[in-house]
C-alpha cells in the first residue's frame, strides 16, 4: 500500500501521517504501508509520474501552487484516488466535480479521515496474498498484481509497482489461494489480472507495464471469451 501526501506545513504531515500509521497498524496489520512525503509540489509532481500511489492527501493551500490545480492535473493521467483537505470549504464542490475521493477541513479530523480510509478499503475490496520468504510473512494486495509467471519451483509475481517478486511455490498452488474471479489462467505457467489487461493480441495479452503474457493456442478462443465474459460483467456491475 503506497500512500503519498503533499504538504508544505510540517504539523498536518506528522499528524496525517501518524494517524494512517495507526489506522493501518490497528485495521490492517498485515498490510505494509509505504508514505511517500513531499513539501514542495512540483517534486511531488515529478515523482508522481514515476511511481505508482493507491491513494493521494494533497493540500488545497500549498507555498508554490494550489493543491486543486494538482488533483485536476493528476485526473487527467491516472484514476488515483485523490483526498484533498484545507480550512476553507470553498474547493469542496469543485472537488467533486473532478471526482474527487474525499474533502477534509482543517483542524483535521481523525475519525473523519479514518471514515475515508474505510470507505477506501470498502470500494477497493482490500484483497492480500501472502508468501514466506526466509522465515517472514510477505503481504501483497491483488490488485497491484499485473500477472503471475512460473518458472520451475518459483513463481513470479509482476506488480505495477515495477516489482517483480520471486517465491517458491506453485502457479497452482497460488491459483487457488486467491480465489479471484479478475485472475484468468491463461498458460500452464501464466496467471493474469484481467483489470490490468490493456491488449489482446492472437498470441498474448499485454498488460499495463507493457509486458505480455502467453495465451495458450490450443485453448485461445476460450481464454478470450472468459476474459470477454468477465469485461462484460465489471461494466454491467459498473452501471448499476
Amino acid at each position: 500500500m503506497k500512500i503519498g501526501i503533499c504538504d508544505d506545513s510540517l504539523n498536518d504531515i506528522k499528524l496525517i501521517s501518524a494517524a494512517i500509521k495507526k489506522y493501518y497498524s490497528s485495521k490492517f496489520p498485515k498490510i505494509t504501508c509505504e508514505l511517500c512525503v513531499f513539501t514542495d509540489a512540483i517534486e511531488f509532481l515529478n515523482n508522481y509520474n514515476e511511481s505508482n500511489y493507491d491513494l493521494l492527501f494533497i493540500d488545497i493551500f500549498l507555498n508554490d501552487t494550489n493543491g486543486f490545480n494538482i488533483a485536476q492535473q493528476i485526473n487527467k493521467e491516472k484514476n488515483t484516488p485523490i483526498i484533498l483537505y484545507s480550512s476553507s470549504k470553498d474547493f469542496a464542490v469543485e472537488g467533486y466535480q473532478i471526482n474527487l475521493f474525499g474533502y477534509l477541513l482543517k483542524p483535521l479530523s481523525i475519525n473523519k479521515l479514518y471514515t475515508f480510509l474505510d470507505r477506501f478499503h470498502e470500494v477497493n475490496q482490500t484483497k492480500t496474498i501472502s508468501f514466506m520468504k526466509k522465515g517472514k510473512e510477505e503481504i501483497i494486495l491483488t490488485k497491484n498484481i499485473l500477472f503471475i509467471e512460473s518458472k520451475g519451483r518459483q513463481v513470479y509475481i509482476h506488480t505495477n509497482k515495477n516489482q517483480k517478486l520471486v517465491y517458491y511455490d506453485s502457479l497452482d498452488n497460488v491459483e487457488k489461494r486467491l480465489d479471484d474471479p479478475k485472475f484468468l489462467r491463461t498458460h500452464k505457467s501464466y496467471l493474469v489480472n484481467m483489470k490490468k489487461i490493456t491488449k489482446l493480441n492472437q498470441r498474448w495479452f499485454e498488460v499495463e507495464n507493457g509486458e505480455h503474457v502467453i495465451i495458450k493456442i490450443k485453448e485461445y478462443k476460450k481464454i478470450v471469451q472468459q476474459y470477454h465474459d468477465f469485461i462484460i460483467k465489471e461494466n454491467i456491475d459498473e452501471c448499476f
